[in-house]
């Protein structure tokens, strides 16, 4: 079409040419050479060869679109319909990328000659909801169709999804031309996390681990958490193995490390019990680590000597408060008073907690008033007390329990 518009041109500047100088156009053109002579007026010489350029390029586009058919002919012949074509296409795919609006699949006929057929129908899979697509069902379908059509049906930010069975059977496809495509891995860990197949959640993530580090650290936390199902589900000793595989891929997975340590301690392993909840609590602040570890020490004193020699600026809440518990146990009661009231006025809960549960016996208004602030600390809304009353109720076995249970770990956010 291009060409058209450039004989067009040339046409237009012969015009404003002869009419500007006439004398021009009236000028004898000759030309001798091979034993033949050609002398003529220059205006019908260039206008015939304007004309013949002209001609030829249409007979060149007819023949052209007649060999494609009558609807390829009347596409080639309209001047200028390319790019029309390439301002549709691309108005389509705009729609699509900012509305999410299917792209028409008439656009493919209209479209042709601007982009490939096989672009324009891998456009209009990727483009097509996901429970509208339909994979191809001949043997020979262009694997690069295939995985378009697979991704839209298993795309998992769509409003309606497919049904897993045949969101699997799009993610096997993808995968049986593409075996390496990390965004099918992926998809298909976190369908087998959705339908409950730990294997293959565990065969999908460990390969991404391999392939993908990027992904794999979104999904490592997916990983740990199909192991500790699964441990769940395990005799005593691959559970073992399983919690293991769960802390080496998350280190500081919460509750891997309590039922590791339940597993060891339950088989008389007290000690490997309380280093994995030692390894977990210098990870990450863990009152249910804290008070697993305060179950399995055999020697108070013993223990609360060696954390006395840590420094206490270094000890997370967690530690801090284990410590002045070993301390407590110890018969040690003021240092670990002193200890457990400079954790409560830090803000942590179970501090508050605690020091209320040292002064029930001696004197329950304050315990109660304690209890309050453990809850207050730990973000629970309680009732003012009353100014004109000088006296304290008890702690109600309610609040009690509420404060002891782990408010602290409602206010650091909920484990792994």
């Amino acid at each position: 079409m291009k060409g058209l518009i450039w004989i067009a041109l040339l046409g237009l500047l012969l015009a404003a040419i002869f009419a500007l100088f006439p004398s021009f156009a009236e000028e004898t053109f000759r030309l001798q050479a091979f034993g033949w002579v050609l002398e003529t007026r220059q205006g019908p010489l260039l206008l015939a060869l304007v004309v013949l350029a002209f001609a030829w390029r249409i007979v060149r586009i007819a023949l052209g679109g007649a060999a494609r058919g009558p609807g390829k002919l009347w596409n080639a012949m309209r001047l200028g319909s390319s790019r029309r074509r390439i301002r549709k296409l691309r108005r389509a795919v705009e729609d699509w990328i900012n509305d999410d609006r299917p792209i028409p699949p008439k656009l493919a006929a209209q479209a042709e000659g601007v982009a490939p057929p096989w672009l324009l129908r891998v456009l209009a899979a990727l483009s097509t909801p996901g429970t509208d697509a339909r994979l191809p069902e001949q043997s020979d379908a262009d694997a690069l169709l295939v995985a378009a059509t697979a991704r839209a049906i298993s795309d998992p930010d769509q409003p309606h999804t497919p049904d897993p069975a045949e969101r699997r059977r799009a993610l096997e496809a993808w995968l049986a031309h593409y075996p390496d495509a990390l965004v099918a891995h992926e998809r298909l860990a976190h369908l087998a996390e959705e339908t409950g197949d730990w294997e293959t959640a565990e065969r999908e993530i460990g390969w991404l681990q391999e392939h993908g580090a990027h992904v794999y650290a979104r999904l490592a936390p997916r990983l740990a958490d199909a192991w500790v199902e699964r441990a769940r589900q395990a005799s005593p000793q691959e559970a073992r193995r399983m919690l293991r595989r769960a802390l080496r891929v998350v280190p500081d997975h919460e509750q891997a490390a309590l039922a590791l340590a339940e597993l060891l301690a339950r088989d008389g392993e007290r000690r490997a019990a309380r280093e994995v909840l030692e390894a977990l609590l210098e990870r990450r602040t863990s009152f249910a680590a804290a008070r697993a570890w305060l179950a399995l020490a055999d020697r108070p004193e013993a223990a609360w000597k060696r954390w006395a020699k840590r420094d206490v600026a270094r000890l997370n809440p967690a530690q801090a408060w284990l410590a002045a518990m070993l301390a407590h146990r110890a018969g040690l009661a003021e240092a670990a008073r002193a200890r457990m009231q400079k954790l409560a006025d830090e803000g942590i809960a179970e501090a508050w907690a605690m020091l209320a549960r040292w002064a029930e016996d001696a004197d329950p208004a304050q315990a109660a008033r304690l209890y309050r602030k453990a809850l207050v600390a730990a973000g629970v809304s309680v009732e003012e007390e009353d100014e004109n009353t000088h006296t304290t109720p008890a702690p109600q076995a309610n609040e009690r329990d509420e404060a002891t249970s782990g408010l602290a770990e409602t206010r650091n956010g909920p484990s792994s």
